[in-house]
C-alpha cells in the first residue's frame, strides 16, 4: 500500500513539474573590457610573444615569458612555475631580460662554501651543507630547512660579489 502511494506521489510530481513553465534564463551581461591605465609612458615596441622578460613580483624580478600582448598590457608565464601563476602585467612591472652572463661552472665545492644555486630560473644564495656521491646538499640562506635540497654542480655557481652600497643622496633641509 505504501509502495503504491509513493509511486502515485512520484508520478504526480513528475506531471506537475513537466506542466510548469520555466522562466527563460536571464541573459548575462558581457564581461567588461580589460582596460589598464598607463602609469608611465607606453613603450614604443610591445614585448613580443615568447620573448624572455623579467617581471616584478613581491619586490623581486622573476624570469618570465610573454604569452600575449593586448591594449598595452602583457600576459606572462613565470619560467618554471605552473600556469596558475600566469597573469596580466602593466608596463611598470615588466622589463627585458638581462643577457645571461657567462658563468664558469664550479669544478667542485666544499662543505661550508657559499654558492649561488639556480632554482626556477633565478639564482639564490646558499651554503653547501653535505656532499655525497657527487651531490651537494645545500641550505638556502634566509630560508628554513624544509627548502634544503640535493643538487649537482651544474646548478651551482660561485657566489657573486654583492654591489657596494652607495650612500643615499642628501635631502634638502634634512639634518643628520
Amino acid at each position: 500500500m505504501l509502495r503504491r502511494l509513493l509511486i502515485a506521489l512520484g508520478v504526480s510530481l513528475v506531471a506537475v513539474t513537466a506542466g510548469a513553465e520555466s522562466k527563460p534564463a536571464k541573459p548575462r551581461r558581457p564581461a567588461p573590457a580589460l582596460v589598464a591605465k598607463p602609469t608611465r609612458p607606453v613603450l614604443a615596441v610591445a614585448p613580443r610573444v615568447s620573448r624572455a622578460v623579467e617581471v616584478l613580483w613581491g619586490g623581486q624580478w622573476w624570469a618570465a615569458e610573454v604569452l600575449e600582448t593586448r591594449s598595452g598590457i602583457t600576459r606572462i608565464h613565470y619560467t618554471g612555475w605552473g600556469s596558475e601563476w600566469d597573469e596580466w602585467v602593466g608596463p611598470e612591472r615588466i622589463r627585458a631580460a638581462a643577457p645571461a652572463a657567462p658563468v664558469a661552472p664550479l669544478a667542485s665545492a666544499r662543505v661550508g662554501q657559499r654558492v649561488d644555486v639556480e632554482w626556477h630560473g633565478s639564482w639564490w644564495p646558499a651554503e653547501v651543507v653535505t656532499i655525497k656521491n657527487g651531490f651537494y646538499k645545500i641550505h638556502y640562506t634566509g630560508w628554513g630547512p624544509e627548502w634544503d635540497e640535493w643538487v649537482e654542480l651544474p646548478r651551482m655557481r660561485a657566489r657573486t660579489v654583492p654591489r657596494a652600497k652607495t650612500t643615499p643622496p642628501e635631502i634638502a633641509g634634512q639634518t643628520s
